[in-house]
């Protein structure tokens, strides 16, 4: 669609010799135009014979078909909110964007929704349901794995390429990978094809990287709160991080961490609690840094509710505040703030993709005066123009991670 909006230095460099036609008479848009231009048009043409003979604003007005069966030596500039149709028609009838026609500089808002309502792609996703009801906060009727959304402007495909309660995703090598709550790592392909599949022989595992240079996997146990540096190739326990004195192999859930990225030589790491309380209802959670060498831990920020998903953004830490319903971008710098249960954040063609889940925290939100969006699915997000796109995954309670496999 792009050749259809130009700005208005383009006007200035029609063929002088073509004469210029608006098309479609409209009382908002053609004075809007004629305050802009210095171009004196040929004529306005427009799809309602009744106007066929008239005058509007001291330019003839003539039905299209006069138009369309002389010669071709015209430059349309489409002046109606009915845009679409007209742009059909004139490619009907053999005339070409910007050699020929364009749309009006002044639709440039409908130039945007275009851009957003146009994406189509695959967005690989995991969700840690389960497919019966163990318990109200992991049941859904399509039950946990990796999904694929494939959608479009009309239309939103959901299927799903394995079964199993699945958590964070992360790039590995030239494709991907994701851990289950079972402790199996499945590789993918970038198209989603499933490649293989590795037993860690570890449950309750949560967060995931993989750094090519060290060539392992670091893994998150959200129940011990340990780190594991397993060795990709044998999957051999390399060495083991304590988040805290609290973590341990037989005890539980202390801070509960649970995703991980690795950038520039640290861990980064979000966790629901820095004191332990999450259970009794203190929330000081946040995002912390762990030094792969020397493994020294350093608190960034613990005063989030259950943070999630840690990733680059514009070269810099961003993560989300999944129960205060925001994205923090660059150590604060810019907040995004939605009405649901949000987790799951990437970047992709400039664009953010933000993943939402079911809230079992309404009581609290309601406290709060915020309205609670409670449909789960995944946000595209022009952040530069403050926009968002929404897709719904029915049938899905809870999101975990998401990766865009193609955006066009």
């Amino acid at each position: 669609m792009e050749n259809y909006w130009k700005d208005y230095s383009f006007l200035e460099k029609i063929d002088k010799s073509k004469k210029i036609i608006f098309f479609g008479r409209s009382e908002d848009w053609i004075p809007k135009l004629l305050r802009k231009i210095k171009i004196k048009p040929y004529a306005i043409c427009d799809s309602d014979k009744s106007l066929d003979g008239t005058k509007f604003l001291g330019i003839d007005v003539v039905h299209k078909s006069k138009i369309f069966k002389k010669n071709k030596n015209y430059f349309f500039i489409i002046t109606s909110g009915s845009y679409r149709s007209i742009i059909s028609e004139l490619e009907s009838n053999d005339y070409s964007p910007e050699r020929d026609f364009i749309c009006s500089p002044d639709f440039k808002d409908f130039a945007y929704l275009d851009s957003m309502r146009s994406l189509s792609g695959e967005i690989l996703f995991s969700s840690s349901d389960h497919s019966i009801q163990k318990s109200a906060t992991r049941y859904s009727s399509r039950g946990g794995g990796l999904f694929i959304n494939k959608f479009n402007e009309t239309s939103i495909e959901i299927k799903k390429i394995v079964d199993g309660s699945f958590r964070q995703i992360c790039k590995y090598k030239d494709n991907l990978a994701s851990i289950n709550n079972d402790g199996e790592i499945i590789i993918l392909s970038n198209k989603g094809k499933i490649l293989d599949k590795l037993n860690i022989k570890m449950t309750n595992l949560c967060g995931i990287e993989y750094i090519e240079s060290e060539n392992i996997f670091v893994l998150c146990s959200q129940t011990k709160d340990i780190i594991y540096l397993i060795n990709s190739k044998n999957l051999k326990i390399l060495d083991k991080i304590k988040f805290s004195d609290l973590s341990g192999e037989h005890k539980k859930s202390f801070h509960h961490i649970n995703d991980i990225l690795y950038f520039e030589g640290y861990l980064y790491i979000t966790f629901f609690s820095f004191s332990g309380s999450w259970k009794e209802g203190f929330y000081d959670g946040g995002i912390a840094k762990i030094n792969l060498k020397s493994k020294k831990i350093i608190m960034i920020n613990n005063n989030n509710f259950q943070p999630h998903s840690p990733a680059i953004i514009d070269g810099e830490i961003a993560y989300v505040d999944s129960g205060n319903q925001k994205v923090l971008l660059g150590a604060h710098k810019k907040e995004l703030n939605f009405n649901g249960f949000v987790r799951g954040l990437r970047e992709f063609n400039n664009l953010l993709f933000v993943g939402q889940s079911e809230t079992m925290y309404i009581s609290r939100l309601i406290k709060l005066g915020r309205l609670i969006d409670l449909t789960p699915g995944v946000f595209i997000v022009d952040r530069h123009n403050n926009a968002k796109r929404f897709l719904p995954t029915l049938g899905i309670s809870n999101i975990h991670d998401i990766y865009p496999l193609r955006i066009s």
